[in-house]
């Protein structure tokens, strides 16, 4: 069973069911892959089903338990998944909420998304947010070309201290 339907629950559904595993994704959205367009989102899903892949969408997990070596899932809507592991692929999500930016001046939104425009830079001009917290998808690379974009823009603009805020 693989909890969540974003990229990185469907790249290891493939690859598990490409080497024979059974593979079940479990996702409480009513898509695969929220961000995407649904017409990819139908086609993937498809050819996913074709390759093996059982999904089970709008659906939340309830409660894990460990059986005989298996593991049983409950769902809310009453249902019971069984399988031998749990691979949890739910994503992230910012603690920006811990780092008081409202006495900053940094604007977020209510799930904690900061506020950033084409370079990255908050609301309040001399802080930078960059990956999860300035809303970038969760992939290490994308966070790293973030910092490319800060730090190109911090070194052209000669700012002295710049302050980072990373997610």
């Amino acid at each position: 069973i693989i909890l969540g339907g974003g990229y990185i629950g469907l790249e290891f559904a493939q690859m598990f069911t490409r080497i024979g595993t059974k593979v079940t994704v479990v996702n409480h959205g009513d898509k695969i892959l929220g961000r995407e367009d649904d017409d990819i989102i139908k086609l993937l899903q498809e050819k996913l089903e074709e390759e093996g892949v059982t999904f089970y969408l709008n659906s939340n997990p309830e409660k894990a338990t460990k059986e005989n070596g298996n593991v049983s899932l409950s769902l809310k809507n009453g249902q019971t998944l069984k399988a031998e592991k749990i691979l949890v692929a739910t994503g992230r999500v910012p603690n920006s909420d811990k780092l008081n930016l409202e006495a900053a001046g940094v604007k977020a939104n209510s799930k904690g998304i900061i506020e950033v425009n084409e370079v990255l830079q908050t609301t309040t001009s001399h802080i930078y947010a960059l990956g999860e917290v300035a809303g970038t998808p969760q992939f290490t690379h994308m966070a790293y070309d973030d910092f490319r974009v800060v730090k190109a823009n911090i070194e052209k603009l000669n700012i002295p201290s710049p302050k980072i805020v990373a997610g």
